[in-house]
Formats: structure tokens, C-alpha cells, sequence
């Protein structure tokens, strides 16, 4: 009887815990994109089929999804091929491409993947700074007294450069 309950425990947190976290979703037509972009924070790569570089984000891409940190950001993927005017909306001439968008504007696009080992470490820190930090208008960084809105950004470049020269160095 105990082994039950904690069975049926277990699996109520797995069901109920966090069903968004992780979710990505597949942009098959203009009304789904519409809809999806309603949401505050969204994620869109550009993908297609036949693209090599774009079978290597895939992955890493979908670890992005599964963050906790990233829970209340939505993940999509939108294929050039079957979704051509949206590619052409969103003027995708190389792949795979990623539109950072909040509260309906795009405020970060990122042109392929320079490092698939840090892929991780350098779209978390781009989240961070493009989606989750950044503020929306210049009077609301001026409310919070910020100097700058780029110190997130300062800092991954400082730290990745300390790895890098150790990682060299050594």
C-alpha cells in the first residue's frame, strides 16, 4: 500500500509539476505563430529539413527548453521549407536563425551557432540579457536607476574570456 501511494505521488509531480517547461512548439501556419506571439517571451528558430547546422542546435536547442529558468519563455520551430512567407516576414536568408521576441517585438536575432559546446552557456546568458533582463523602454531603465542595460552581457563576456585565457593557459 505505501509502494502505491508513493507511486501515485510520484507520478501527480511529474504530471502537474511543470508542463510547460520544455514544450516546444511546432509553427506550422501564420494564426499559430499569431497566437504564440501574444505570450511575453518566445523563442523562434528557423530550421529546415535538409540544413546540417541546424540537426546540430536541434539538441541543444531542446536543453534550452527544459531549463527552470526558462520556464516562462516559449520555444518554437519553424521550418523554411513549408513556412516560406513567415521565413520571408521575418526576412530569413541564412539558417538556422534565432528571433528573440518580447511582448511582441523582436529585440534579438542570433545568426547560426558558433560553438555547439557553448552553445548552452552563450543562448542562456543571450536569454538572460535580450528576453528576461532587458527593459522595454528607456524610462523604465531610467526608473531603476541603470546605468547601463548591457552589464549582463559585460559579465558573460568577462567570465567567458577568464575561461578562455585559463583554458589556453593551462
Amino acid at each position: 500500500m505505501k509502494k502505491m501511494l508513493y507511486m501515485a505521488l510520484l507520478l501527480s509531480c511529474m504530471l502537474f509539476s511543470s508542463t510547460a517547461i520544455g514544450k516546444i512548439v511546432n509553427i506550422t501556419n501564420q494564426n499559430q505563430l499569431d497566437d504564440l506571439l501574444k505570450k511575453e517571451f518566445v523563442i523562434l528558430k528557423f530550421t529546415a529539413g535538409w540544413c546540417s547546422a541546424c540537426k546540430l542546435a536541434k539538441e541543444p536547442f531542446e536543453k534550452l527548453a527544459t531549463k527552470n529558468e526558462f520556464a516562462q519563455i516559449h520555444f518554437a520551430i519553424i521550418d523554411v521549407d513549408s513556412n516560406a512567407e513567415i521565413a520571408k516576414k521575418y526576412g530569413i536568408s541564412s539558417i538556422p536563425r534565432f528571433k528573440f521576441i518580447k511582448g511582441g517585438k523582436e529585440v534579438h536575432t542570433e545568426k547560426g551557432i558558433q560553438s555547439l559546446s557553448l552553445f548552452d552557456q552563450y543562448f542562456s546568458a543571450k536569454i538572460k540579457n535580450k528576453l528576461l533582463l532587458a527593459p522595454t523602454t528607456d524610462q523604465e531603465d531610467e526608473k531603476e536607476g541603470k546605468t547601463c542595460m548591457f552589464e549582463g552581457a559585460k559579465k558573460f563576456f568577462r567570465e567567458y574570456f577568464e575561461w578562455f585565457k585559463s583554458y589556453f593557459a593551462g
